[in-house]
């Protein structure tokens, strides 16, 4: 009996060790064979916010690159934001069409001085879980 109790122990140790690896290799998709070309990247977002309908609503801010992700931080030039979500939503489908690389919105970008409010938004460009890679994401690992 207690033979059989440890190997059905064994047995079901044994199935979530198979699980858990067939989970993670499965768990999103590889990276390419090159990173991406960060240089392309913010030359062309900052081409799309030169644009009139850009530049009257968000400004670049800062541009930061790892190896596999680059994050920009955009401002807000007006003071409700809101009417213009839209317009963020195309200029990072533009930028990740134009650059053959998954972008997204990643979040607020919140005031230094009094970080509850919100003064732009940050955007990201390359590779990570969030977009369905296996590969980490970047800024979260430092």
């Amino acid at each position: 009996m207690k033979r059989l109790l440890a190997l059905s122990l064994l047995l079901n140790l044994l199935f979530l060790i198979l699980l858990g690896l067939a989970y993670r290799r499965l768990g999103g998709k590889t990276l390419p064979s090159r990173p991406p070309d960060f240089s392309m990247i913010q030359q062309s977002l900052s081409t799309h916010l030169s644009q009139p309908d850009y530049a009257s609503v968000l400004k670049l801010d800062s541009f930061e690159s790892k190896k596999w992700l680059c994050r920009s931080k955009l401002v807000y030039q007006v003071t409700n934001f809101q009417p213009h979500w839209q317009q963020l939503q195309a200029l990072v489908r533009s930028v990740s069409h134009e650059c053959s690389v998954p972008g997204r919105i990643a979040g607020s970008y919140l005031d230094p001085s009094d970080p509850s409010r919100i003064i732009g938004a940050t955007v990201e460009f390359g590779y990570s879980p969030e977009v369905g890679y296996r590969h980490p994401n970047e800024f979260y690992q430092e």
